[in-house]
């Protein structure tokens, strides 16, 4: 069958119509995707989710005691938990291997490390994906978002100037 002229330009506007009132009703969800959640165990068994921080800046550190990088960053991280922490800026260093708790606290007494420290099987992703390598860090804002991932030792001067910029 073969359309007229003006017959093929009703039906484009009929066409036109029936798009644009279909985009007009289509379901519109409010929602915005949720960061990745992160829950772990600290030393004493106890769970904590990334969610409980919500409204505080988080740097949170992968790494193991094995790790020489690692261990040469941790008072450094130390030091700028202390610094920070005042202004809602926390490290979470979350220990990245298979190691009993003994062993685990003796390291953390003998380098007089007293942040958190979460418990993360190297078997299981991070929830911003495969750990490639130790030290990794993950700076998270306020409202959950990841914003700058680290691998190797990480500039905390820089970290402290991507907080400052992104609060203004």
């Amino acid at each position: 069958m073969c359309l007229r002229s003006d017959n093929f330009q009703m039906l484009n506007v009929f066409t036109k119509i029936t798009v644009l009132i279909c985009v007009l009703f289509l379901p519109v969800s409010n929602s915005v995707a949720l960061p990745p959640q992160l829950a772990l165990a600290d030393m004493d068994g106890n769970e904590h989710r990334l969610s409980d921080y919500r409204g505080k800046w988080l740097l949170v550190n992968y790494w193991a005691t094995w790790c020489a990088p690692c261990v040469a960053e941790l008072p450094q991280l130390q030091a700028f938990h202390q610094r920070n922490e005042k202004n809602n800026v926390l490290v979470i260093s979350v220990n990245f291997e298979e190691i009993e708790m003994a062993p685990l606290a003796a390291f953390l007494q003998r380098h007089k490390i007293s942040l958190p420290v979460w418990l993360a099987s190297p078997d299981e992703p991070s929830p911003w994906g495969r750990i490639r390598g130790l030290p990794t860090s993950f700076i998270i804002s306020p409202n959950g978002e990841l914003l700058r991932t680290y691998q190797g030792l990480i500039d905390l001067e820089q970290v402290a100037a991507l907080i400052a910029e992104s609060d203004k």
